[in-house]
Order: structure tokens, then C-alpha cells, then sequence
């Protein structure tokens, strides 16, 4: 199919369809930008690649879901980069439920806040957590000994460096 002097639809002998290229190479490829519009949902059976080297982007003018399975499905979501790439996240971001770092969580800036619950550090059998805090802060701990001033204490509590009580102390 033509428009004017320029192909704008093809169909290959492998019965691939082309729209914006004469030589498609999957069951349907389009050059140039694609704009799906439905009421219903738009599925893809396999992967979708985006070739873009520069850069790729999946824009929402709405709030836009990322699921992984059906509500009785446990899949993983994996947002992955490749080689040295990261996963940026450019705005803030709000977690809900329990998750976990396996490899550590960095904050470049900003604060992490729970607004209930904890935020917690474990450690493993004989190796100990380390939360570093800026400022005045409580600390409770489930097990195990504190140690401020020290990564290794020998008792419930040590402090290692000036202290300052307020208020007295008492023995039960």
C-alpha cells in the first residue's frame, strides 16, 4: 500500500507486515512512532524490546501499574540494568509492605522515613548490623547487645567515649 510515492504499508513473503518499512522482520514492525489507543488491554505474548541506544522511554499521561502475575501468581517484577547500569529512581518513592535489600540499599540524598512501623538492620549468626544515624535518635534492639561508639560490645550495652546521663540511673 502507497501514499503517495512512499510505501507505507508492506507485506513480506513470510507474511510479515510493515508499516513505515519495506522489509519487516518480525509478524508486525513499525518505523516510527506507535500509538495504541483501546478501551480493552493491549497484550504482548513475548518480550518487548525497546532499541532505542540513546535513550527508551515508556511515558503514562495517567497513573501507570506494572504487574507481575495474576493476584494468585508469585512472580517476580525485575528491574534490571545491564553491565555496570543502575536502576534510577528520579522522584521520590513509597514502599509498601516488607521488602528487603539482599545487596544493601544506598540513599544518595534525602532521608528514609517510616511513618509506622520500624526500620530495621540483622545480621547473620555472629556478624553484626550497623545503623549509622546523624543526629539524636532512640534505639531498640529485639536481641542481641548494643554497642555505641563500638562495632564489637561485650555486653548488653557499651558505649565507647563521653556519656552523659540526665536524669540519674537506677538498678532493678
Amino acid at each position: 500500500v502507497r501514499n503517495g510515492s512512499t510505501d507505507a504499508l508492506a507485506v513480506s513473503k513470510s507474511s510479515y507486515v510493515g508499516i513505515g518499512t519495506t522489509a519487516p522482520e518480525a509478524k508486525l514492525e513499525v518505523a516510527g512512532p506507535l500509538k495504541v489507543t483501546s478501551a480493552g488491554d493491549t497484550g504482548i505474548g513475548q518480550d518487548l524490546v525497546l532499541t532505542n541506544i540513546d535513550a527508551s522511554t515508556i511515558k503514562s499521561y495517567a497513573p501507570l501499574t506494572v504487574q507481575s502475575g495474576g493476584s494468585n501468581d508469585n512472580f517476580n517484577l525485575t528491574l534490571k540494568g545491564s553491565g555496570t547500569g543502575k536502576v534510577y529512581i528520579d522522584d521520590d518513592l513509597e514502599i509498601t509492605g516488607t521488602t528487603t535489600f539482599p545487596s544493601g540499599l544506598t540513599v544518595a540524598s534525602g532521608n528514609i522515613t517510616a511513618s509506622s512501623g520500624n526500620i530495621s538492620a540483622s545480621a547473620g549468626s555472629g556478624t553484626f548490623a550497623t545503623l549509622t544515624v546523624t543526629g539524636n535518635t532512640n534505639l531498640a534492639t529485639t536481641s542481641g547487645n548494643v554497642g555505641i561508639g563500638t562495632t564489637s560490645p561485650g555486653s548488653r550495652l557499651e558505649v565507647t567515649g563521653d556519656t552523659a546521663i540526665n536524669g540519674g540511673t537506677t538498678n532493678s
